[in-house]
């Protein structure tokens, strides 16, 4: 298990974090991170945090910042090669942990692996959140 960074594309019509992104965010971010905190192989599934920068270098040591991450569970289809996760954002999180909770986990991210490399597809996976 490691962290993977993957940059963001947003369509056309987004021009603000308000409708663009599962974030209390003012700007839209240009890189997500996945960061893994479980991985149960025998039910192919991931527990992981899903964390919105503006750095593709995951290995920096950054404060965590519930306002800016998600908490995440995934399970793997090998039949299609993708990744299908929910994803939570943290809610009461200020000051204290001892009142955060878990909620809003309408955030649904897909990550699809290329069974076939070729010339023309050289990126190792492509997604949407």
């Amino acid at each position: 298990m490691r962290n993977h960074a993957f940059d963001l594309k947003y369509s056309s019509r987004c021009s603000s974090a308000k409708n663009c992104t599962p974030l209390f965010a003012s700007d839209l971010t240009r890189v997500v991170s996945l960061k893994p905190i479980e991985c149960l192989k025998d039910a192919k599934m991931l527990r992981f945090l899903v964390e919105f920068v503006d750095s593709s270098n995951v290995w920096y040591r950054r404060p965590f910042d519930p306002n800016t991450t998600l908490i995440g569970e995934g399970s793997w289809n090998a039949e299609t090669n993708q990744l299908s996760c929910v994803a939570c954002q943290f809610l009461d999180a200020a000051g204290s942990w001892n009142n955060t909770r878990v909620g809003d986990c309408s955030t649904r991210i897909t990550l699809r692996f290329h069974a076939v490399w070729t010339i023309g597809k050289t990126s190792s996976m492509v997604g949407e959140i």
